[in-house]
């Protein structure tokens, strides 16, 4: 059976005639309905396997998502290729003849309550594809099994298979803005490859007529709707998003050490389990070209508990010489201030607590614009996990979108802004 695919995917099929010498360890699949990307990615993955005895395994983020529907597409293509003597389908894996485990699949997280699944048997894979790849939440869940990937003598390739979101993804944050790449780039860019498609570079007659038609009314009738899911385009920023990212002013981390005139910590304590506890350091400045400034150099952003982040606080705000710690006493804030005390025995800095009795979303619309105009973050901020998660937060957290793990970002920057705007209202 002859199978015809786009010519931009050449590139891709490169690699198992090792024709492509660029040193490639991620690739970045986007397109739209219809485009082919898990077609070709499958055909890729398993010619790799049989050819280069790769191991493969496939995720989805959550594991009921990945159904038997990823399988089947892989499976299928197995019958394509006629290889069915040499790989099949047992007990939800692909294996050789030989009963080794050539293609898995595996969801990210097991359930409804964000527990993540084992990672111990991504050990020994040496290509991993991250399926509707838009699903996963944060950098740090992709670089958790991107560093997983590290098979000594072939080579590790971590895929993304995607329609694109909104530019403030992570994804297009860390792999296309950060590099100088642009939407619907082909080809490749550091240790990146980029691979984009639409049903325009399948062949002629890959789709039926009726869905053809359908693409063509939402074109007439849609424009923004048919250039993200047909053809695969970023979509701008979401409608009620308070900060975009590109309004977050990053500065070099040694601008953060120059003229300070107080180093403060401001937290902002979980409600409930699974919520956010973030911390914000600031190094608070006065000049006369920037004004008053809150230079954010270091962030705490995690849901791992009131116990482990208050010690890891204490000890952070000691080294670097916070000189007051700012922390709202409602709810498990209490405890955490309780606790902050016990730990900070040698007084070596100020503990201040405040009450909140404003509605959150009434105090971040009265504040946000405060967080825009003076607050700066780190550039480097992808070299901490939790600095980035906590931006991706932040500048993703809409007034029309309810997401409330997206709002502790935003609710201890406005909550520091309410009280500086108090502390400081002559600077401003």
């Amino acid at each position: 059976m002859k199978i015809e695919i786009s010519d931009k995917y050449k590139q891709l099929f490169d690699i198992l005639n090792e024709r492509n010498t660029s040193p490639i360890d991620t690739i970045i699949v986007t397109g739209g309905r219809g485009s082919g990307k898990s077609f070709v990615v499958s055909l890729f993955t398993i010619l790799g396997c049989v050819n280069l005895d790769w191991k493969t395994i496939y995720t989805r983020f959550t594991d009921k998502s990945i159904g038997d529907s990823i399988r089947e597409e892989v499976s299928e293509k197995i019958e394509i290729l006629n290889l069915e003597t040499k790989l099949t389908e047992h007990n939800r894996k692909i294996v050789d003849k030989n009963s080794n485990v050539k293609i898995a699949f595996k969801g990210l997280r097991t359930g409804s309550k964000n527990q993540k699944a084992n990672l111990k048997s991504i050990k020994g894979f040496n290509v991993w594809v991250l399926d509707e790849s838009e699903e996963c939440p944060d950098f740090e869940t992709f670089q958790r099994i991107y560093l997983s990937i590290r098979s000594v003598d072939k080579q590790n390739l971590s895929i993304l298979v995607l329609n694109p979101a909104y530019k403030l993804h992570w994804i297009y944050q860390h792999f296309f803005l950060k590099n100088g790449v642009q939407g619907g780039f082909n080809g490749v860019k550091d240790n990146v490859m980029y691979l984009h498609t639409s049903f325009l570079d399948m062949p002629k007659g890959s789709l039926p007529e009726n869905i053809l038609k359908e693409y063509a009314r939402m074109r007439e009738d849609n424009p923004e709707m048919y250039r993200n899911i047909v053809e695969g385009g970023w979509i701008d920023d979401p409608e009620g998003v308070l900060i975009p990212f590109r309004d977050v002013r990053l500065i070099p981390m040694d601008y953060f050490y120059s003229g300070f005139i107080r180093n403060v910590c401001f937290i902002d304590p979980a409600e409930r389990n699974g919520d956010m506890m973030s911390a914000i350091f600031c190094r608070l400045s006065y000049n006369d070209t920037d004004k008053f400034k809150c230079h954010v150099y270091d962030i705490i952003h995690s849901n791992s508990g009131f116990e482990v982040l208050s010690a890891i606080i204490n000890q952070k705000a000691i080294v670097t010489g916070v000189d007051e710690v700012i922390f709202e006493k409602n709810g498990v804030g209490l405890a955490t201030g309780v606790m902050l005390k016990s730990l900070n025995s040698d007084n070596k800095y100020k503990l201040t607590p405040y009450h909140s009795t404003e509605n959150k979303e009434a105090k971040i619309l009265a504040n946000y614009e405060f967080v825009k105009r003076h607050f700066a973050f780190n550039a480097e901020y992808n070299e901490s996990k939790q600095y980035n998660l906590f931006l991706n937060h932040l500048t993703t957290y809409s007034t029309e979108i309810n997401e409330p793990h997206t709002k502790d970002a935003m609710d201890v920057c406005c909550s520091a802004s309410k009280i500086l705007k108090i502390i400081y209202k002559k600077l401003l």
